[in-house]
């Protein structure tokens, strides 16, 4: 019989043809995918803030009443519609504005309605407004419960809202919560790691029931998280590859915890003959009942996710008179003092020049409440002969509201600056559309150009001296770091502003100061390191080892050098007691740790 988590979508409450055709631009097809489709992020939603109390850059939560609505027409053509709403509670009022709507959520907004939305606060011309909130109509008297945990938002399409495919994914998560679905990594490798199985792992990524377990899923660091990482470090290497090596003639076989019965089995018997040239796998690979015929090369991709024992079981594969080589890499940059102590016998390399030409670029946090000053020195810099990059970086839950928050500033920044041209350019435009407009920009006949992050490499203009990314908090430090490379490439003095809204997390504004003093890429992600911990780098914290006693890697790294003399002056023959006896003393039974090479 056909397990439910197979089962197509229209089997679930409220999946047509056309909502299934929406789900389907998403990769969705069965019950499963919907377990997959994971949450972008997680939002507060268990508080109304009050019309007066609302600050400009904050997402929030409001109860009003709808006073008047309209439909109004853009300059652009009477084709494009804009819903316009007033709503007012006892302490203000707000503009709600919708750029695509149908007739059922036009009615929602019938003058008298009391509607619950949830969206950003922005100010435009003086006033309070939000674009695409998400509405819900309510009795006044007897209002919905608000949700007492923080809520999911997930990726969507356009014509498919939150509210619709919440309630689609919460069928799946239902049937989840009664049934389950198959395990596919080993039990005891789950209990090794602490890691969760994949039903809880499910349940609490869609459903966190903690704010604790929320802050760690936004940060990343829910063991929910590093189980399904691990699943997914191994699928994308083994279709790239296959697609590389296939058409050479290089055999390539993937080894997951999922692979069971007879197709376990063939492959292991492919690996174990040579047939196999190259394999791409998870911690499966550690597994006794995987024999390689010629060990040669082993390369550890994002190597903090694999314990030190791990890679010694990997290395152990070979033959007795054999070696294999190593290759272990990661994207997370290690401190050169780190490296030596943790890869000391190793040889150890890191690209950190920058590219040739570059300018230091002034970086400063300036609060939403400033905006309007900031555009008053944008239009002193343009006025002067400068050109400014203006990068919106909403994450939304789809293409078109990312499109639609550019769009925004950008109409605003031409009602505000009208002597100034002003372009734009988001993903969803069509690619000569977004190359005219960049050239144009790079020709010096746009003053100002109002993008998406699209514009984050590939662009290059001199003569632009301000970048200004309007919600940073939302982006990687690497990627800001990125963005704010645009500019600082000619004469002109540079500035990269980093436009912020009020009620930032003590971590977020951390981060974002250290993109403010430095400008040196590695030293961005090494201080990136420290505030998140050198366990992650060390391969330790997934087997539950303390990586030291008393030595703490990043208080006491001045210390390294002397300790890699030591180590070497411990190697000579006639230290050979005191070095038996010294590995006692600190690494106990765990000796075999030496042997790797």
């Amino acid at each position: 019989m056909e397990h439910w988590s197979a089962q197509g979508l229209r089997y679930l409450k409220g999946v047509g043809p056309r909502i299934a055709e929406k789900l389907q631009r998403l990769g969705l097809n069965t019950q499963r995918d919907l377990l997959f489709h994971l949450p972008l992020r997680y939002e507060d939603r268990t508080f109304v803030t009050p019309l007066g109390s609302l600050q400009p850059g904050q997402r929030s939560q409001i109860q009003a009443e709808v006073l008047h609505v309209g439909v109004r027409f853009r300059r652009q053509g009477r084709s494009r519609r804009v819903l316009v709403a007033k709503l007012a509670d006892a302490t203000g009022m707000i503009t709600v504005r919708f750029f695509y709507f149908g007739a059922n959520q036009q009615k929602l907004f019938d003058k008298g309605n009391w509607l619950r939305c949830f969206g950003e606060v922005r100010v435009v011309q003086g006033e309070l407004e939000m674009v695409h909130p998400e509405t819900e109509l309510i009795d006044i008297d007897d209002p919905p419960a608000l949700p007492t945990t923080l809520t999911p938002i997930y990726p969507t399409t356009e014509g498919l809202h939150q509210i619709s495919i919440k309630r689609i994914v919460r069928q799946a998560i239902d049937k989840l919560r009664e049934d389950g679905i198959g395990e596919t990594l080993p039990g005891d490798w789950l209990e090794q790691h602490e890691f969760p199985d994949i039903t809880s792992a499910m349940l609490v990524l869609h459903s966190p029931e903690s704010r604790e377990a929320s802050e760690l899923i936004a940060q990343q660091r829910h063991p929910a998280q590093h189980r399904f990482v691990v699943e997914e470090l191994a699928a994308q290497h083994f279709q790239n590859l296959d697609q590389w090596l296939t058409p050479l003639g290089v055999r390539v076989v993937n080894l997951v915890g999922a692979d069971k019965g007879r197709k376990r089995t063939q492959k292991e018997a492919l690996i174990a003959s040579g047939e196999a040239q190259v394999v791409v796998g998870t911690h499966a690979l550690f597994q006794a009942s995987v024999e390689f015929h010629r060990l040669g090369f082993i390369i550890f991709d994002e190597q903090h996710r694999f314990g030190v024992d791990q890679r010694l079981a990997l290395q152990k594969k070979t033959r007795d008179d054999e070696m294999a080589h190593q290759l272990i890499m990661t994207a997370t940059p290690i401190p050169r003092t780190l490296a030596m102590s943790i890869y000391a016998d190793l040889d150890y390399s890191q690209i950190d020049e920058l590219p040739p030409g570059r300018k230091p670029v002034t970086t400063s946090i300036v609060s939403e409440q400033q905006r309007a000053s900031l555009i008053k020195r944008v239009a002193t810099a343009c006025a002067d002969g400068g050109q400014v990059y203006w990068v919106c970086t909403l994450v939304e839950e789809s293409d078109l509201l990312q499109a639609e928050a550019a769009e925004l500033t950008y109409e605003s920044l031409r009602t505000v600056l009208p002597e100034l041209s002003v372009e734009l350019v988001h993903g969803r435009m069509k690619a000569a559309e977004k190359d005219r407009a960049i050239s144009r920009f790079k020709a010096g006949e746009v003053h100002i150009l109002v993008a998406t992050t699209v514009i984050e490499v590939g662009v290059d203009v001199p003569n632009a001296s301000i970048m200004i990314i309007e919600n940073p908090e939302r982006l990687g430090l690497a990627q800001i770091h990125q963005l704010r490379g645009r500019v600082g490439r000619g004469a002109r003095e540079s500035f990269c502003i980093l436009l912020v809204k009020n009620g930032l997390s003590e971590l977020a504004r951390k981060r974002l100061d250290i993109i403010r003093r430095s400008q040196d890429g590695f030293e961005i992600a090494e201080k990136d390191l420290e505030i998140r911990g050198a366990g992650e780098v060390l391969g330790t914290r997934q087997t539950g080892e303390q990586s030291f006693k008393i030595a703490d890697l990043m208080r006491d790294r001045e210390w390294f050098a002397e300790a890699e003399q030591l180590a070497d002056l411990m190697q000579r023959p006639e230290y050979a007691e005191m070095r038996d006896e010294l590995l006692h003393n600190w690494v106990g039974q765990r000796q075999d740790y030496t042997a790797v090479g």
